[in-house]
């Protein structure tokens, strides 16, 4: 995991990434394995880390809700809702989680 903590130059700098899970189909209820990117302006999952373009999008300025998930059986889950879906997701850690969370939060 990478974290940076940088001067806003662009809404493409990364702030922090790394390995992350996210909930797949909802009648399947699998996990998939999935590298993130946050930025200043988006929160951006790729298949890994080398892929040149997310698979998930999500502007900051989109996303209506954004918090800790406990219902959720894998932890450290947080959720997003965003286009009236929500999504989850599992980072490596819940310190990530919290970072990811509370960026997210003063950004959008």
């Amino acid at each position: 995991l990478e974290f940076r903590r940088v001067l806003f130059r662009s809404a493409n700098d990364v702030i922090l990434e790394g390995p992350i899970s996210l909930q797949g189909r909802k009648m399947l209820k699998t996990w998939v394995k999935r590298y993130f990117k946050l930025t200043p302006s988006s929160f951006q999952i790729f298949k890994n880390k080398t892929s040149p373009s997310p698979k998930k999008y999500f502007s900051l300025l989109l996303i209506s809700e954004i918090s800790f998930a406990p219902e959720c059986k894998e932890q450290p889950a947080f959720k997003i809702v965003f286009d009236g879906k929500t999504k989850f997701f599992v980072p490596e850690d819940a310190q990530i989680a919290t970072e990811i969370i509370g960026f997210i939060e003063r950004n959008r």
